[in-house]
């Protein structure tokens, strides 16, 4: 690999990992549930370590580092791997997002969830021996194994169930601005997709990163501009949503087109968190919120 080659992967991938870290240090509690602003957070930090063994293994590979068969070996293992738990995380944050359950997975969708990501590490840890995933020849020359499509391809599966899930709601939301976000993340794949397709055909091409933050970068920033209007954990329109409707509606109200006003309230809902945690709080919430909507909706 030439230096302008290396150069640019060195710039694409510190670029994107500077991307990443904002957006990360951006994640507020208010984002979201405490296990959404966890999930996001971790494949976040799955995604930057993706880049950082990626980056070891091209400055190793270009001999700007001392070649060493242990450190190439590792760290590109470890990239693949780290890929693909980004891609785990990325699917609990998106599921729950979508869904807007107050329900975490339960242990056989994790165990589940879990089976492609055990069999990159069982690949990837044995391929020293197997050659299956890649090869490491004594001089760095590097070259692709026959299942290297294949562990390359496990991280997708996440991006796909999601794909699927987000298409299933978003023609059933009724609520444009969440309709919206459904499609969106319908079609976070397509960056994804699309740039790796590019890669396993012209190699040496360092647009899946980019890809990758992109898709998150967009559907980040449309979560935050909901949040001006709407509450980051049950989606209910927030106070200054209500003033922006006041101000809209009360001088188009006269006899013949009254506006009514509803007041509704939790009771004791503060004794929950202090007494069961914010976690139990949030559930209660999110089921209020949803006796809420069928109210208003029935």
């Amino acid at each position: 690999m030439n230096l302008q080659m290396v150069v640019i992967y060195i710039g694409v991938d510190f670029f994107c990992i500077l991307m990443a870290i904002t957006m990360g240090i951006s994640i507020q509690s208010d984002f979201g549930s405490e296990f959404e602003v966890t999930s996001l957070r971790r494949a976040l930090t799955a995604y930057i370590e993706f880049l950082g063994f990626g980056l070891v293994w091209i400055l190793t590979q270009a001999h700007y580092i001392p070649y060493n068969p242990a450190v190439a070996w590792i760290s590109n293992s470890l990239s693949l791997l780290c890929m693909t738990l980004a891609s785990y995380y990325w699917f609990f944050f998106a599921m729950a997002r979508i869904r807007r359950t107050d329900k975490r997975p339960g242990r056989l969708v994790y165990l589940i969830c879990q089976i492609p990501i055990g069999l990159a590490m069982v690949l990837c840890l044995t391929t020293p021996w197997t050659g299956w995933v890649f090869q490491i020849a004594a001089d760095g020359t590097y070259q692709r194994g026959v299942l290297f499509v294949f562990v390359s391809s496990l991280q997708y599966l996440y991006s796909l169930v999601v794909c699927i899930y987000a298409v299933k709601y978003g023609i059933r939301e009724t609520n444009k601005e969440r309709r919206m976000l459904c499609w969106l993340f319908g079609i976070f794949l397509i960056f994804p997709l699309a740039a790796g397709m590019v890669q396993m055909t012209v190699g040496n091409t360092p647009i899946i990163a980019p890809a990758i933050i992109t898709s998150l970068f967009i559907i980040f920033v449309y979560v935050q501009r909901t949040q001006i209007y709407n509450d980051a954990l049950t989606g209910l329109n927030n106070r200054k949503r209500l003033f922006f409707m006041l101000e809209t509606k009360i001088p188009q109200a006269d006899k013949e087109h009254p506006m009514i006003l509803y007041l509704l309230d939790a009771n004791r809902f503060k004794q929950i968190n202090d007494k069961y945690g914010h976690a139990e709080g949030e559930k209660t919430a999110l089921s209020a919120c949803r006796i809420y909507r069928l109210y208003v909706s029935g």
